[in-house]
């Protein structure tokens, strides 16, 4: 269904048909998931998407002892490849080529560079790795990671703290990168403790998804965070999303051929019930 087409906006049709797509895939050369790209693309034709899109993971400058991210090298292949494959199923389906842009505000000089290096068809915005408070010896911190945000010694004001900044570095960097969407917006409650029910935490989502609508860049709906434990981003954001009216794109972040187009059709119900719909 075209995007342009006569239903009302969050209705379950306009919700549908946003699932026929798939925006947010990653593939080997992401050094952390498994599968080709010919391999993401035959799951989609199976999975009677219109769209696949590759989202690679890109990061600059990070500190981290393990690399979940493409060398500017590879992010070479992985055009080529993408390339390659758009003539090889022209016609089938339609396969487009973009990047995760992994934030890091000492480093968006660097960042830039990388998305110059080719014309990509979207840009989606993350924040995977955050500088650890002065008083622990780890440069950055990989949210995303289990292995990583286990680690204790984090205080109470510590954590609050990494939570705002994660809210408020994004925020000032939608305008920068002006990315198409921001990528599981809320993913810092995955492995930490959520503080989300704190008045100064709320408000530092608020001014994010404000901060969203005035530069038309749309909320992801991720669906792997039903791997751990619910929709991505909680319900009561993507209430307020709503009542900003921001666009929504549904978002495997697959990581394996098998997950393209996961828990679509469940995601639709929970987006539903969150924004209160009777459709």
């Amino acid at each position: 269904m075209n995007d342009d087409a006569p239903v009302k906006r969050y209705s379950r049709p306009w919700l549908q048909a946003r699932c026929r797509r798939d925006l947010h895939v990653h593939t080997a050369f992401c050094n952390h998931a498994e599968g080709s790209m010919a391999e993401y693309v035959t799951a989609g034709l199976a999975a009677g998407l219109d769209e696949i899109g590759f989202l690679a993971h890109v990061e600059k400058d990070i500190h981290n002892r393990r690399r979940s991210w493409l060398e500017p090298e590879q992010l070479d292949l992985y055009w080529a490849e993408g390339r390659r494959l758009q003539r090889q199923f022209d016609g089938r389906i339609l396969i487009t080529l973009g990047i995760e842009l992994g934030l890091n505000p000492r480093a968006v000089d660097g960042l830039r560079q990388l998305v110059a290096r080719h014309p990509w068809d979207r840009l989606g915005l993350s924040y995977h790795y955050l500088e650890e408070p002065p008083a622990h010896p780890a440069r950055h911190r990989n949210i995303c990671s289990a292995r990583d945000t286990a680690a204790p010694g984090l205080t109470n004001a510590e954590l609050v703290q990494l939570h705002l900044t994660y809210f408020d570095e994004l925020r000032r960097h939608v305008p920068v990168f002006r990315p198409a969407f921001v990528c599981h917006l809320d993913v810092i409650r995955r492995y930490l403790p959520d503080v989300g029910e704190r008045d100064d935490i709320r408000a530092a989502v608020h001014d994010l998804l404000a901060t969203m609508a005035r530069h038309g860049t749309a909320l992801e709906i991720n669906t792997s965070g039903y791997d751990h434990g619910g929709i991505c981003p909680a319900p009561w954001i993507i209430q307020v999303a709503a009542r900003f009216n921001l666009d929504f794109v549904f978002c495997s972040d697959s990581h394996h051929p098998r997950q393209v187009g996961r828990f679509f059709n469940q995601a639709v119900e929970d987006v539903l019930r969150a924004i209160g719909s009777k459709d």
